[in-house]
């Protein structure tokens, strides 16, 4: 999808004085082995270089999720590699928590669920 388009649906929810949240999924068959993604992302949107101030203010979050195809034939939501991250220069502002099962950061804040027995959510 084009940048166009990205900036096409996030003023669909501004004008409704809506929050909007970009999810990137990751389904690749490694997603980022042997690497802190989750923890690069936190550090490059909300540390010192300010990433969200690259992004328009009409995104209220970034979520970043690792997916897979489980054993048992369902898709999964890794809660180890996956989190979302709330900008806080938002014009509306997605409430906090509202993933409660996932990561969370808002620069200030941070919130880590307790996990599950083998780290995965399961999508039925």
């Amino acid at each position: 999808m084009k940048s166009d388009e990205k900036k096409q649906q996030m003023s669909y929810a501004t004008t409704r004085e809506k929050p909007c949240i970009l999810v990137i999924f990751d389904y690749t068959s490694f997603s980022g082995l042997g690497t802190d993604l989750n923890g690069f992302l936190r550090e490059y949107l909300l540390g010192k270089q300010c990433g969200f101030q690259q992004f328009p203010n009409e995104l209220s979050a970034l979520a970043y999720i690792e997916r897979k195809c489980l054993p048992i034939g369902c898709i999964g939501i890794s809660q180890i590699r996956s989190a979302i991250y709330y900008n806080p220069n938002a014009k509306y502002h997605l409430p906090w928590n509202i993933f409660s099962s996932l990561k969370q950061f808002d620069g200030c804040e941070a919130y880590i669920p307790p996990l599950l027995q083998d780290g995965w959510l399961i999508l039925e």
